[in-house]
């Protein structure tokens, strides 16, 4: 490998000191390296930038059991770039990893070497078990009570975890990777899938997957994803959360799998840098479903960077629920007069009590994510807010969540519910969760218009429920005058929660 002056690092710009430093992940894969820089070490860190560059690795591993020097020179290029970029953008010590192709490569040990000497990085190449263990916590970062089959389909390789409530059961490595089929043509798929039913059926426990929840995980499977959201007209695209019935992905892994990458140009949906690979990532998800006998396929958006840092963090930070820390984070940035979240939920818990326990967290994080959008212009402040919400990269939402999320918001800015912004939301809710969201958006808007947003005024005013008549307490000073607003909100809220509409007194 020719060698080259080493890239210095570019320093941060003087004078910017970000609120929390950026942590970098650099990560090798068989196919790209990419480069994520995240806003923080903490529970749900943010994205902040993600590139990536298609080296091709693991290109040349099945037929020389070598690294290539063309793909090593693009590696070593990209990985150089990245690890400026990061220091560059206040990442103290960038994390570089690698998977597969260097860890199998005959050369891939002195790929690591040539990467310190011109880059001046230290490269941790996982094994294969450490490999599956991050891409598992990965997706407990995001779902901490997920159970099932985590499935990581990279390049070189597919990682497989059996998760039993948040807990790693079983796992297992396999050299099933994308690029190892690169260049498989029709004739040869009949042999391609019993190489693979005959790697599934060394691993025992996989079955013990039946009746439960598969979690794809790596760029291959998100566009199987993209390509389902696609077919069904599915009104929010975003990965993370989306759920399948396992009978309806497999139907589509079965139809895909045989066609040609010419025969793909003519299907919505299918980008053209993935159709070489989409019917192998079809074939391989076809296989694995059948094998686990899975009954819902949950994509999740984390995997092995994730998995990476929620290791680092502390029990206790990893026991907290990654939802209401991103909305909190969220709130301590954005909020008027500090955070306000907790009391909100507070006061507007008497229009809940004896409900189910299990719908708290959503209420409580639809109470801290309530004056997000103040900044906005009042005439596009709700479909801008809703939009913000459903679409803010927060960890392990289901789609039906992430709606209920922006449509409370929809209605806390006065959205009409019957608006044309707000239905697709409707197609992704029951009946039950939109009249839920529509009950909490209005108690909260009935909370500033009584407060204006200050906890301190909030404390002194309260909803009080006496039976199904519903009243209102105002303070005897300090809060904004009784006026029409206040009345015409109060009525909005019993009319919607189906109460009757009692008092307003100090």
């Amino acid at each position: 490998m020719p060698a080259t002056e080493p890239i210095e690092a570019l320093d941060p710009q003087p004078g910017f000191v970000p609120a929390d430093p950026p942590v970098a992940v650099v990560d090798i894969g068989s196919n790209t390296v990419r480069l994520v820089v995240y806003d923080g070490y903490r529970r749900a860190p943010v994205p902040m930038f993600n590139e990536s560059a298609t080296c091709g690795l693991g290109g040349e591993l099945a037929a020389t059991g070598e690294i290539g020097a063309d793909a090593a020179e693009r590696a070593l290029r990209a990985i150089a770039r990245f690890g400026r970029l990061a220091r560059g953008m206040g990442a103290a010590a960038p994390a570089f990893i690698a998977t597969a192709a260097v860890r199998e490569a005959a050369n891939g040990g002195d790929f690591v070497r040539e990467v310190g000497r011109r880059c001046g990085e230290r490269v941790d190449v996982l094994s294969g078990e450490e490999e599956a263990r991050l891409s598992a916590l990965g997706v407990i970062s995001g779902m901490p009570r997920a159970d099932g089959i985590v499935a990581d389909l990279g390049g070189g390789s597919l990682e497989l975890v059996d998760i039993r409530r948040g807990t790693i059961a079983n796992q297992a490595t396999l050299p099933l990777g994308i690029l190892r089929y690169a260049d498989r043509r029709p004739a040869q798929r009949r042999a391609m899938l019993g190489e693979i039913r005959s790697e599934l059926a060394s691993i025992r426990w996989l079955r013990g997957g039946e009746g439960r929840a598969f979690y794809p995980v790596g760029g291959a499977w998100r566009a199987v994803a993209r390509l389902h959201m696609a077919r069904a007209d599915h009104p929010l695209h975003i990965i993370d959360g989306y759920r399948v019935p396992a009978g309806d992905m497999r139907n589509l892994a079965d139809l895909v799998g045989p066609l040609s990458p010419r025969s793909l140009e003519q299907i919505a949906g299918v980008s053209r840098r993935r159709r070489d690979s989409l019917p192998v990532a079809c074939d391989l998800m076809a296989a694995v479903l059948r094998a686990a006998g899975s009954k819902t396929v949950a994509f999740s958006a984390q995997g092995l960077r994730e998995g990476y840092l929620y290791a680092g963090l502390d029990a206790k930070a990893r026991r907290d629920d990654p939802v209401l820390a991103a909305a909190l984070a969220l709130a301590a940035r954005e909020a008027r007069f500090g955070p306000v979240g907790e009391a909100l939920f507070d006061w507007i818990d008497p229009l809940f009590r004896g409900r189910r326990k299990g719908r708290r967290r959503l209420r409580r994080t639809a109470c801290h994510l309530a004056d997000i959008g103040w900044r906005e212009h009042p005439d596009y402040r709700a479909v801008q807010t809703m939009n913000r919400i459903q679409r803010f990269p927060f960890m392990g939402l289901r789609h039906d969540e992430r709606a209920f999320l922006g449509y409370t918001a929809f209605v806390r800015y006065g959205g009409d519910p019957a608006a044309p912004e707000a239905r697709p939301l409707h197609r992704l809710m029951s009946e039950r969760l939109r009249h839920r969201a529509e009950v909490i958006g209005e108690a909260v808007r009935l909370a500033f218009r009584v407060s204006g947003g200050a906890p301190a005024l909030l404390a002194r005013s309260a909803l009080v429920v006496d039976g199904n008549r519903l009243s209102l307490r105002l303070p005897d000073h300090g809060a904004p005058p009784f006026d029409d607003p206040v009345a015409r909100q109060f009525e909005a809220l019993a009319a919607t929660a189906g109460m009757r509409a009692g008092r307003i007194a100090g």
